[in-house]
């Protein structure tokens, strides 16, 4: 087990010859920010999650699987400098403080700047889940995640779960989150601030 306290793999998934994705595999104990960390490393390296899925097990490790993109709308390939980069990053951003790490602005075409920024962003607690579900429907960009996981890390919400999805220029995100004693989020007061937050952030990332 590497010295870091994290494993962090790479591999190339071609599902056809039209098709294929790069799958980034991160095994570490869980902790605080962990999804912010890892958001912020892929954006730093300019890559685009597609799809996502957390896990944390029994003894408290975290098992999340991270389907990504390079920028050009292609897998990263068999490129083992490239890889190595990943793989290099990601676990240097996973030993880093959260406070030390500011989501970059990526500067957009006018253009895009005019495409509809309609967020939405609702919350669900149900009956009998040991969980907060956050939906959140935005307009694809970069760094939108890591955007996300910043306000996540601001109000100290530990995410449980995620299923990240890419519907053509629009991301149809869900979150399963916790507060820091492991219980669903329930007070609307912070609900709402946690929304508006997000939005602004969001806004700001989509503006910029």
């Amino acid at each position: 087990f590497p010295e870091s306290g994290a494993l962090v793999l790479t591999d190339c998934l071609i599902r056809n010859a039209l098709e294929g994705a790069t799958q980034i595999f991160i095994y570490t104990k869980n902790s605080n920010y962990l999804f912010a960390k890892t958001a912020a490393a892929f954006e730093k390296l300019n890559l685009n999650i597609q799809g996502a899925r957390i896990f944390t097990s029994d003894n408290d490790y975290c098992m999340n699987t991270y389907t990504v993109l390079e920028a050009s709308g292609k897998p990263v390939g068999n490129n083992p400098k490239r890889l190595a980069e990943i793989e290099k990053v990601v676990t240097e951003y996973l030993k880093l403080d959260i406070s030390t790490i500011a989501p970059s602005r990526i500067r957009r075409s006018r253009k895009d700047k005019y495409f509809s920024h309609t967020i939405e962003i609702n919350w669900f607690n149900s009956p009998g889940k040991d969980y907060s579900t956050v939906e959140i429907n935005c307009p694809d960009q970069s760094g939108i995640l890591a955007s996300i996981g910043k306000v996540f890390a601001e109000h100290q919400i530990n995410l449980q779960d995620a299923r990240i999805a890419t519907l053509g220029e629009r991301v149809e995100d869900l979150f399963f989150v916790t507060d820091q004693a492991n219980k669903p989020i329930d007070n609307q007061g912070l609900i709402d601030k946690i929304s508006t937050e997000l939005k602004i952030e969001l806004e700001q990332r989509l503006d910029t």
